[in-house]
């Protein structure tokens, strides 16, 4: 069983893989750069990053994307909380294409650093990563 299947007591924040050109769930939250949601990644980074995938693109990425979320979360944390009081409600997903055959690692996609972030902005929220082959938790070394 999965770490995910475990939840029915408690409301979580996880992500999903969103299928082109399939109706989004209701408790899915497209967060991907066309959207312009406030976890959402600009277009520039995701295609840098699409553009040449590498180790040091993902850092690259990596510190684009958290960057660019501390400044959201500091000009304006109400989405962010919005987001946090819907999870404690109910299911939420964080929405993405990844993985795909470019990116075929879903803990290198935006939604895995955004669920890192909330996790650590807000401790009581029960944040469930995807199980995945590579289990890079070392995107935030002395955790």
């Amino acid at each position: 069983m999965k770490l995910s299947e475990f939840h029915v007591l408690f409301n979580m924040l996880s992500r999903k893989k969103i299928l082109y050109r399939h109706k989004i769930p209701t408790n899915v939250v497209n967060t991907t750069w066309a959207v312009k949601h406030f976890l959402s990644p600009s277009k520039e980074m995701v295609d840098k990053y699409i553009g040449s995938p590498s180790v040091e693109a993902w850092e690259e990425y990596k510190k684009l994307y958290l960057d660019l979320i501390k400044i959201r979360f500091s000009n304006n944390p109400l989405p962010f909380e919005r987001l946090a009081k819907q999870a404690i409600d109910e299911d939420v997903y964080l929405g993405c294409y990844c993985p795909t055959k470019i990116n075929p690692d879903v803990y290198k996609c935006h939604t895995i650093l955004a669920l890192k972030f909330m996790e650590q902005h807000y401790p009581d929220l029960d944040v469930v990563f995807p199980e995945a082959e590579s289990k890079q938790l070392l995107l935030f070394p002395s955790d």
